[in-house]
């Protein structure tokens, strides 16, 4: 007699257990929310304030007069964005920030510095999103007790005789040179200043703009904060 081995219809696949509640990231409370904006907000003014091209773009009035203006708006338009939206693409944002460069400020980075500044103001926006300010506080506790151009305008620019033949560039690009005001702005007016090149503490060296062309950011790099380069 044939005995035939039984066959057993195959188990079901088994769900992963699902995580117990110890092991899911706790849900911030609003006060948390709150708090993470507030410091968000505190940490883009530090980003911007210690960005070294965007800083010597204010202290030489690189866009004319309003340069200042210029630069506080968008600020204002980054941390706004950052702020109402619940995703937040690196690659976007850094085209907004190299875009205004050129547009608003007369400036060409090749130093990787608005790919630097959107990836810390990411990690910023999806710590803030979860209730966390661990890079936010590293920035601050960094900045503590300095004020930039943010919080206080720069000293007016001490025009003399080398200024004239700044006027005189200035002259020709107002019948329509390259440095043109911004879409953003439009009202701010005011042309590009020619200002030396110039070498600041954190190795930016900066090339003069030729008629209408703008300066030119060659070298040197934003610093991290410590909890973005462990």
């Amino acid at each position: 007699m044939n005995m035939e081995t039984p066959c057993f219809p195959p188990a079901p696949p088994v769900a992963p257990p699902l995580p117990s509640p110890e092991q899911q990231p706790p849900v911030p409370s609003p006060e948390q929310l709150q708090h993470a904006a507030e410091q968000l907000t505190r940490a883009v003014h530090v980003i911007f304030g210690e960005w070294t091209a965007l800083r010597l773009a204010v202290e030489n009035e690189w866009a004319g007069g309003g340069t200042r203006e210029r630069a506080l708006a968008l600020l204002q338009r980054v941390r706004d964005g950052l702020l109402a939206s619940a995703v937040v693409h690196r690659d976007e944002l850094e085209d907004v920030i190299d875009n205004a460069l050129v547009d608003d400020f007369n400036i060409e980075a090749d130093d990787e510095s608005p790919l630097e500044i959107a990836t810390l103001l990411c990690a910023l926006h999806t710590e803030a999103r979860a209730g966390v300010t661990k890079t936010a506080d590293v920035l601050l506790a960094r900045s503590a007790g300095k004020r930039t151009w943010v919080e206080v305008p720069p000293p007016p620019r001490q025009r003399g005789e080398d200024d004239s033949s700044d006027e005189d560039i200035d002259d020709d690009n107002d019948g329509g040179g390259g440095g043109g005001t911004s879409a953003m702005d439009e009202d701010m007016g005011g042309g590009c200043v020619r200002a030396a090149p110039e070498v600041d503490e954190d190795g930016f060296q900066m090339v003069s703009p030729r008629r209408g062309r703008g300066a030119k950011v060659v070298s040197g790099r934003q610093p991290a904060p410590q909890s973005m380069t462990e």
